[in-house]
């Protein structure tokens, strides 16, 4: 989510004159934006050596693994605990928001990109959304295993 952030940019207005610790002023009345990808992916102190390249097993020390992509402070998206649940994301615990869970599960039954039909790219947006990600999985064996309860997988 840090590196493929659904929002690429955070827009605002200003509501009075500001500088910023970098010196730069901003007008009321203009318009900012943050553009999250970038943000979440140039800083290897916060997110780690190589923090453009998508690494899951990545130790991000007690920075928030998905960075800026649900915004911070007051403005923090209400859905973050749904999709993120608890902070690990080291598997060690089954309470995960709905979207590690899932993600999880997928790649435990051995989802991976299909080489024979790579994704495509949406043409009619400038945002990294895609028409299709043909995947496919690895064996039953994967899918079987990770359709059973935790306490029943070894």
């Amino acid at each position: 989510m840090r590196v493929a952030a659904t929002v690429p940019a955070r827009l605002r207005t200003a509501t009075e004159d500001v500088t910023l610790t970098s010196g730069r002023t901003i007008k009321a009345g203009e318009h900012v934006a943050i553009l999250t990808i970038p943000a979440n992916t140039k800083e290897e102190d916060l997110f780690g050596a190589e923090p453009q390249i998508f690494n899951p097993h990545r130790e991000v020390g007690k920075v928030a693994p998905w960075g800026l992509t649900f915004g911070s402070g007051s403005h923090t998206c209400p859905g973050r605990p749904l999709v993120t649940g608890g902070r690990s994301m080291r598997a060690d615990t089954e309470i995960d928001g709905s979207l590690v869970t899932v993600a999880r599960g997928l790649y435990r039954a051995g989802m991976e990109l299909d080489p024979d039909s790579p994704p495509r790219l949406d043409p009619a947006t400038h945002y990294n959304n895609y028409v299709s990600v043909p995947v496919r999985f690895s064996g039953a064996k994967a899918v079987a295993t990770a359709a059973r309860p935790a306490s029943e997988r070894q």
